[in-house]
Parts: C-alpha cells; structure tokens; sequence
C-alpha cells in the first residue's frame, strides 16, 4: 500500500504483472487474453507475471506480433523442377505439377512426344512432328489446309468424306455422266 498525502488514506495498488483491487492481487496473464496482443498465426508463451514473447508458427515469418505467410513457391521455384510449376496450398507448403508436354511427379519432369498419344492433339488430316522438350508442331497433309488442329481437303475430298454430301454427290455423278456422253 501507498500511503498518501498527509491526513488521507493509504492506496492500495498491484504491482506491476499483477491484476486486482490492491489488497488481493493475482498474477497477469497476458496471453490469456487476446492471444496477448499476438498474431493469430503466432504462439503467445508467458514469461513472468505480465510479461510475453511472440513467435510465428511454422510457415509463417515476422516478429511475433505480425507474422506473414511464407509464399513457398518464391524460393527455388518451391523445390519444383524448372519443367514444373509451382502451386502454393499453405503456408510453406507447396505441389508441383508437370507443364503440359512433360510428365512425373512435378518434382522431377521429363518431356513426352505429344506425337505419340492421339495424333498430338493434331487434325487426323495431319502429320504431328516432335519437335523436342515436349513440344510438336502439326502441319495438314498434302491435299489439306488448314492450322494443322482444323485441316479441310480439296472440295472434292470434303464432298465424298462427309455423309451429309449425298446430294452434292448425286448432282456430280450426274454432271459428270452428262458431260462425258
């Protein structure tokens, strides 16, 4: 207790780390409340009455009192292969997936010959030609235009491939045999 200017009473007060009205005193907490002033991605550990410190949990960087998610993927690509991206699903945690024309398990990617699974994606009017590091280029074949994924024939050739041409194709044979009598 305090004891005051002459002629009043006596204060009781706590002592610093102690909470209460000064005749009974408890010790203070601080991570008790509020995670005692603490990120929410940290851990609040008391030291003495009144007293904290503040760490980041894993994955997490800063002093305690603010803490920020660790982007995996900013450092060496997240341990992915250069072949790979990097996907971020945490803090400091990482997957990776093998960019299109490689395979394996994202940590480790080799390139494939799209050429060999369905044509490479190519028009089946096309020629698919790998080209290296899971890439192929495709060219319509002779007799076809076209961007290589989207190749047409000769109007000829599309009159006779496709089904619905059958009037089309009677009206040929007809102008034919008329022209050729």
């Amino acid at each position: 207790c305090v004891t005051g200017p002459q002629g009043s009473a006596a204060v009781c007060v706590c002592a610093a780390g102690y909470e209460g009205n000064g005749t009974f005193c408890r010790e203070l907490d601080l991570c008790s409340r509020s995670n005692g002033g603490c990120s929410e991605f940290a851990v609040c550990t008391k030291v003495s009455p009144g007293e904290r410190t503040c760490a980041c949990k894993k994955g997490y960087t800063g002093d305690g009192v603010v803490c920020l998610e660790i982007d995996g993927c900013l450092v060496n690509n997240g341990g992915c292969h250069t072949a790979a991206e990097c996907i971020r699903t945490g803090p400091n945690v990482t997957a990776c997936r093998c960019q299109t024309g490689f395979q394996g398990s994202g940590r480790f990617c080799y390139p494939v010959n799209p050429c060999r699974t369905d044509n490479g994606g190519c028009s089946k009017y096309a020629l698919c030609k790998y080209t290296g590091q899971g890439q192929r280029n495709c060219t319509c074949r002779r007799g076809h235009v076209g961007d290589g994924f989207n190749c047409r024939g000769t109007t000829n050739n599309e009159v006779y491939r496709q089904s619905e041409n059958d009037l089309f194709r009677k009206m040929l044979f007809v102008s034919k045999t008329v022209v050729n009598k």
